[in-house]
């Protein structure tokens, strides 16, 4: 007897790999896009002092949230980061043949994947989880941060600083470049010229977004914001 696929008709041996790719970046997209651009504006109240900081975080302390952030952040990013490391050990066909540039936006998409995630990971197990577990409370966080980042090895060097630091900038270079890719994946840009203009406004969005990141890690270890550098 032939075997038949379970596969709907509407969706072919062809379609498959198009349809994963699509899914995959719009997993991206809205759970790792969302929640990194409110991500950045929560921690970025700390500029504003203490008192705004910890209004910003009172959703927190809410009964389903720890649900909410699993059904809409966690499984969607679990998916994207399974199916990324998919995409990633299936070898690229004709890889010599695509042009030096799109090579190394093709290398630098899959490290700042895993930068991203090991970052995630880290940041998660040592804030959001001990939250869970009940060690800590949001109310916490201020202060956690403030002796992490601010904290020097026998060198003086603040590595947990340049981690954040690091991983933040890999999380939005892989947002931001990937956002140039779905464009281009969904159909939005079509000619070179168009890609290459929505590459370089993702790029100025991710600077300015790296910026914003950049002066919260910088306050939280040392206590200044970019007024009182400038001043």
């Amino acid at each position: 007897m032939a075997h038949r696929s379970l596969a709907p008709a509407w969706l072919s041996p062809e379609e498959r790999p198009l349809l994963l790719r699509r899914v995959h970046s719009l997993t991206g997209a809205l759970a790792l896009g969302l929640f990194l651009l409110i991500h950045l504006w929560m921690q970025g109240q700390a500029l504003h002092g203490w008192s705004a900081y910890a209004q910003k975080l009172r959703w927190g302390d809410l009964p389903l949230m720890p649900a909410l952030e699993i059904l809409f952040v966690y499984l969607p990013l679990s998916y994207h980061a399974v199916a990324g490391i998919g995409f990633m050990l299936k070898p690229r066909p004709h890889f010599s043949r695509y042009p030096f540039r799109k090579n190394w936006v093709w290398a630098l998409q899959r490290i700042t994947g895993v930068m991203t995630l090991l970052f995630i990971a880290y940041h998660f197990w040592t804030l959001r989880l001990q939250v869970w577990l009940g060690t800590i409370s949001p109310a916490d966080y201020f202060p956690r941060l403030c002796a992490q980042l601010s904290s020097t090895n026998s060198w003086g060097i603040p590595l947990i600083a340049f981690v954040y630091l690091l991983g933040g900038a890999a999380c939005i270079a892989h947002f931001c470049n990937g956002l140039s890719g779905s464009c281009f994946l969904w159909g939005i840009t079509r000619t070179r010229k168009q890609t290459e203009r929505a590459s370089l406004a993702f790029a100025a969005f991710g600077a300015l977004l790296f910026a914003y990141f950049a002066a919260t890690i910088l306050f939280f270890a040392t206590g200044s914001t970019p007024v009182d550098w400038l001043s």
